[in-house]
C-alpha cells in the first residue's frame, strides 16, 4: 500500500518514468521524504509499491533497459487550440520515446494526429 506511513512522512514524487511492462505502458515513480532520514525511498507501478527499482520493474513485467524521462516539453497548437506534450526518452536510447499528451500515450505526433483527428 504506497499511503502505509503517509501520516509520519511528508513524501514527493521526485523521479518518474515511462517502461514497457507485461501490461503495456506503465508509470514507475520513485517517492522520496522531503525531510526525515526514517522515511525509506520507495518505488511505485500504479497503486503497488515496492521497496526497490528492480522490484517495481520486475514485479510489473517492466523492461528494467527501458526508463524513459521527461526530456522535452512542447506546447503548440493543433486542431486551434492550445495543447502540448511531453517527450520521455531512455538516457541509454534501449527503446522508442514517447509522447504524453492530454489523448495519452504516442510515438509520434503522427500516431496522435491519427488516433484523435481534428475535427
Amino acid at each position: 500500500d504506497a499511503g502505509t506511513d503517509a501520516g509520519a512522512c511528508a513524501y514527493l514524487d521526485l523521479d518518474l518514468w515511462i517502461s514497457d511492462c507485461g501490461s503495456g505502458h506503465a508509470y514507475v515513480r520513485r517517492w522520496t521524504d522531503t525531510g526525515s532520514a526514517g522515511c525509506p525511498d520507495y518505488y511505485t507501478v500504479g497503486s503497488a509499491r515496492y521497496a526497490t527499482l528492480a522490484d517495481a520493474l520486475s514485479m510489473n513485467g517492466c523492461d528494467p533497459d527501458c526508463l524513459r524521462a521527461a526530456a522535452m516539453s512542447v506546447t503548440l497548437l493543433r486542431c486551434g487550440v492550445r495543447t502540448g506534450y511531453i517527450t520521455y526518452r531512455d538516457p541509454e536510447m534501449d527503446c522508442d520515446e514517447l509522447l504524453e499528451t492530454p489523448d495519452g500515450l504516442y510515438g509520434s505526433v503522427a500516431e496522435w494526429n491519427t488516433a484523435h483527428p481534428c475535427p
